[in-house]
């Protein structure tokens, strides 16, 4: 089964995130919500308060996401880009799951600073964002074509996007679609996320939900 970390704090554009976690549990996949706190508070007070509100925050976060049992992990590092890419190392996670960044106007896609970090690091697994506005959206019946771009040489391209739409309810297109599976770039090492310049652009032009595929990382939905 994929695992999905949705990266969580219960801002507006994170719930985006959260929908998008919620079509991947459409399509099967199992989902922990993560929030990334950056230092423990030297009151122990204090300490317990944040602690409980990042809690509650992520409990919110699992009622919205209609599986109050999901996974629901509050980490402490300075970097949340590392904090995230740590628990998706300890759980095995296949993708991180991000909203657009602030202010990004709806129906548009604009990487996060902590995906691009992630990105420039060539991250271990895989990457997802969502457009701004996609919490508005009926989500679990939204996509019915997926498409993938920039893979023509990785098969886990193509048999990602099979899988995915098989899982929705979708067909795979070659046309624009309503969900994009992007490949990495051929010299990634196998289990990498590297990213072309044209893959980039595709990001930027995007209206919505992507699915950037570390290399050879073939996901199987359903």
């Amino acid at each position: 089964m994929t695992q999905v970390i949705v990266s969580y704090d219960g801002t507006r554009n994170d719930r985006d995130a959260l929908a998008l976690g919620g079509l991947f549990a459409k399509a099967g996949a199992d989902i922990t919500l993560a929030y990334v706190r950056h230092a423990v508070e030297s009151d122990p007070e204090r300490e317990a308060a944040e602690q409980q509100e990042a809690e509650h925050v992520l409990a919110v976060g699992a009622e919205l996401l209609g599986n109050p049992s999901a996974g629901q992990r509050v980490i402490v590092n300075p970097s949340t880009a590392s904090g995230l890419a740590e628990l998706a190392g300890e759980l095995g996670a296949d993708v991180i799951a991000f909203g657009s960044s602030h202010k990004t106007p709806p129906g548009r896609v604009n990487m996060p600073h902590t995906a691009q970090t992630l990105v420039e690091r060539s991250v271990a697994c895989s990457l997802a964002l969502a457009p701004a506005g996609l919490r508005r959206e009926p989500v679990a019946h939204s996509i019915g074509t997926v498409r993938v771009a920039a893979g023509d040489d990785d098969p886990a391209a193509p048999a990602t996007a099979a899988s995915l739409a098989h899982a929705l309810g979708a067909v795979v297109t070659d046309d624009d679609a309503d969900l994009v599976v992007i490949a990495s770039r051929p010299e990634a090492a196998p289990g990498k996320l590297l990213l072309s310049s044209r893959a980039l652009q595709l990001v930027e032009q995007s209206s919505g939900p992507l699915l950037l595929l570390a290399r050879g990382a073939t996901l199987s939905f359903g």
